[in-house]
């Protein structure tokens, strides 16, 4: 790990939820929702993985785009996916995190 760094991801998840049943799945509908988190910065990053201004190119991390699960409604039958996707990730300095109290 690089101590004094941090991987900064925003993702987004989306779930999606239908009326009636799996085989007979009416309107599709999905709700979303954004979420950002810090990692500790792998040693396996190199400066070419990240652009200009410090954005990742690539991701070694889990929130990585795939699928995360079928239906939550049924049975699956209906081949609905929840997904996530990367919407950006930043190195950051640990010196840059502000962390508040729970006052």
């Amino acid at each position: 790990m690089y101590p004094d760094y941090l991987l900064r991801i925003t993702y987004t998840d989306s779930d999606p939820y239908h009326d009636g049943y799996c085989s007979d799945p009416r309107e599709i509908t999905y709700s979303t929702s954004n979420t950002t988190r810090t990692f500790p910065l792998l040693k396996m990053f190199k400066m070419s993985d990240l652009s200009s201004d410090n954005l990742i190119l690539r991701t070694y991390y889990p929130c990585n785009d795939q699928r995360t699960g079928g239906c939550k409604r049924g049975s699956g039958y209906c081949g609905s996916y929840s997904s996530r996707s990367i919407d950006s990730a930043t190195v950051i300095k640990k010196s840059d995190v502000i962390t508040l109290d729970d006052d």
